[in-house]
């Protein structure tokens, strides 16, 4: 009995490890995509108005607000690594 045990608990580890790790590169690669995204929006924005124009100013806010909210979910990742490790 307590062998059957001690192979769940380890099962039940092994699990929770591999949700846990999977789940960082897949928010990296979301957070990859969204810039890509944003950086598409704004080549586009620059190829049909001019430099200047109000399209462009709004698309590259946009790109800046991708990555800070990526920065910020990167930095938050990071340090609930760092709690967990106490």
């Amino acid at each position: 009995m307590k062998a059957w045990i001690r192979n769940l608990a380890v099962a039940l580890v092994l699990g929770v490890s591999l949700l846990v790790v999977g789940s960082v590169p897949a928010q990296a690669a979301d957070c990859r995509d969204r810039i890509r995204r944003a950086e598409h929006r704004l080549h586009e924005a620059e190829r049909k108005h001019s430099e200047g124009s109000k399209e462009v100013r709004e698309r590259r806010r946009d790109l800046e607000r991708e990555r800070a909210s990526c920065e910020r979910e990167r930095r938050h990742e990071h340090r609930d690594n760092d709690h967990d490790r106490r």
